[in-house]
Parts: structure tokens; sequence; C-alpha cells
């Protein structure tokens, strides 16, 4: 090996501190963007756009992720009430388009709803429906998940809804011991449609599950409610399931129907991810 002369010697210091501040800066940009394990037994899907993630689960199992500070919420109008998921006004065009809220033969909506500002008259049960109210828009966009009584939300929200019953309670799921109240809606296994908001209010969290049908009859509520808070969900409540159930991606349905019940369901209204 041939000694260094000053000049020689002093190039390779100059190299090696380079490549020091490289490892220094790679291994800083890994803390800063870790690598998000997903939840036992889920997948993650193709991303759907920015700020907008899917995860599929067996049997027969969807979630999306929505992150409120990059995507907008739009619960479709009053008018619109009474129709096929598909055939609500920006359906086919939004990101993601799922099923909400219970309903009369009316299809007047159970619990506080409002859409775009606006609150729907004639609310069914709304003081025994938990709610999710949303205001704000973009970077500034923030929801609120309650599960207990009174049931309010702000006069500037700009998206209500309510479900019935609670599915998570401050990151607690409820257990078989709860579903035994409601047996035959909440022990039984059936499609599910769920929420789940995150504990900063920044994610909500989309819950599908298939049903009625040969090799996967569904999950019980408990069963619904531990899978929200596997992807992350701390407060959580259920939506109208059954032949209800059902979600549009980029237009295209993606959840498989009901044995009983092949066609989509008229539904009382739909929560649109833009």
């Amino acid at each position: 090996m041939w000694p260094l002369t000053g000049g020689g010697r002093a190039a390779l210091e100059r190299g090696l501190k380079q490549v020091a501040v490289l490892v220094a800066v790679l291994g800083l940009a890994g803390c800063v963007t870790p690598r998000v394990a997903p939840p036992a037994g889920w997948q993650a899907g193709p991303p759907l756009a920015p700020g907008l993630s899917q995860w599929r689960a067996e049997p027969g199992m969807l979630a999306v992720k929505v992150d409120l500070r990059q995507r907008r919420l739009r619960l479709s109008a009053y008018a619109e009430r009474g129709r096929v998921l598909d055939a609500f006004e920006g359906a086919g065009t939004a990101l993601a388009a799922v099923n909400v809220s219970f309903f009369d033969r009316r299809f007047q909506a159970r619990g506080h709803t409002v859409s775009q500002g606006q609150a729907w008259p004639e609310p069914l049960s709304p003081q025994t429906s938990p709610l999710l109210a949303c205001q704000g828009e973009g970077a500034t966009q923030r929801c609120t998940l309650d599960v207990d009584p009174p049931f309010e939300f702000p006069s500037t929200a700009h998206t209500v809804l309510g479900g019935t019953p609670w599915l998570l309670r401050d990151g607690q799921p409820r257990t078989a011991a709860d579903d035994a109240k409601c047996a035959a809606l909440c022990a039984a296994p059936h499609p599910r449609t769920a929420l789940g908001l995150s504990a900063d209010g920044q994610t909500l969290v989309l819950l599908l599950v298939e049903g009625r049908r040969a090799g996967v009859p569904g999950l019980s509520l408990a069963e619904t409610a531990r899978h929200l808070r596997e992807l992350g969900a701390w407060q959580g409540l259920n939506l109208d399931g059954g032949g209800s159930s059902s979600l549009l991606l980029h237009g295209v349905s993606v959840m498989q129907r009901p044995a009983n019940e092949p066609q989509l369901r008229r539904i009382a209204n739909a929560l649109l991810i833009e």
C-alpha cells in the first residue's frame, strides 16, 4: 500500500466526512417516516389517493382510512334520500362512497343528521344515537365522535351523522356481554358498516363486513368493534348494516352482496370521500 501524501490524506478525510453525513441523513429520514406495520390479519391494498388508504382481511372485510386534513367529507342531501348508493349525486366520481344511517319507511334518518351545513328535519331517536360531527376544511378539518348522551353538535358543523349502538368508548371495544342486551341486532352475525375516529380526531376509519352468504356469515358487533380498534380507531359507532352495507371505490361496488339480497338496497343517505 502506498503511503498518502498530505493532499491525499486531506481528500480522504473529506470523503469520509461526506459519507458520514449521508449516512446520518438517511438514518434521520428513516426515523421521520417509519414503516407502519399493518394490523394483524390485515393487508394494505393499493393507495386510493393521497390521504386515503385501503385494507383487507378475511373473511370479507374491507376498511378505508381517511386523513381528514387531506380529504373532504360530504353527506348526501336530504332531497336525495331513498336512492341506491351508486345513484347519489357524486357517488360515481367520489374516491369512496358508503351507506350511513338507519332509517324508517320514509327514509328519515336515525340520529342528528347534517348535510353540507343543513340539518335534516324530523331526526329519529336523536338522544339515543351516537354521532359523528365534523367542522372546518382542509388542514383545519376536525371531527368528534360522541358515544354518550347528550348528543349535541356545533352549529358550524358541515357534516353530522348518527348510528347505533356504540362500538368503541375511549379505546375500549364493546363486549359479548354488551351485545347480549340487543341480541338480534348485536350478537348475531350480520353484514356490517362501522365508523371509527382516531383519538386526535384526524383519521376516520370506515369498516365494511360482508355476510349472509356461504362461508361468510358476518360479524357480531363486539367482533366488529375489535377490528375497528385494531385499525386505529379510538371511538366508534355502528351504522346501518345487513343489505344496506355497501361501498364504492372510484365508483365501483367492491363488497359482495348477501345471498338473499343480490341488488343494492335503497338507503337514506351516503357519505362521500372526495
